[in-house]
């Protein structure tokens, strides 16, 4: 179970997966690279076997949920998408941007 960096596992839903468990998790927020690569774990493993995972919070884009949300239905995976709260940790905010 994925855990933030004080240890704990709050901000993340628990769930029971079906029987066949899906054997890989993609970190999934919507946009070109983690679509990528969601694609990518579909296509060598199957939509049964991946579980896509968006968090949703203040940070992300706008739009990005919706695409996320339609790419995951239309490759046949699991899609979780729970709230994740990251604004509200000491220093997140206070990271520079690092512009490329």
């Amino acid at each position: 179970m994925p855990t933030g960096s004080q240890g704990s596992t709050s901000r993340w839903i628990h769930v029971r997966r079906p029987s066949s468990n899906p054997s890989t998790t993609v970190a999934y927020s919507g946009g070109a690279d983690s679509a990528l690569v969601l694609a990518a774990a579909v296509r060598a493993l199957g939509p049964e076997c991946v579980l896509a995972v968006t968090p949703v919070s203040e940070s992300l884009a706008d739009g990005e949920l919706s695409r996320a949300r339609r790419l995951a239905d239309a490759l046949g995976v699991t899609h979780l998408i729970p709230r994740n709260d990251e604004l509200t940790r000491p220093g997140y905010r206070a990271r520079p941007l690092l512009l490329l």
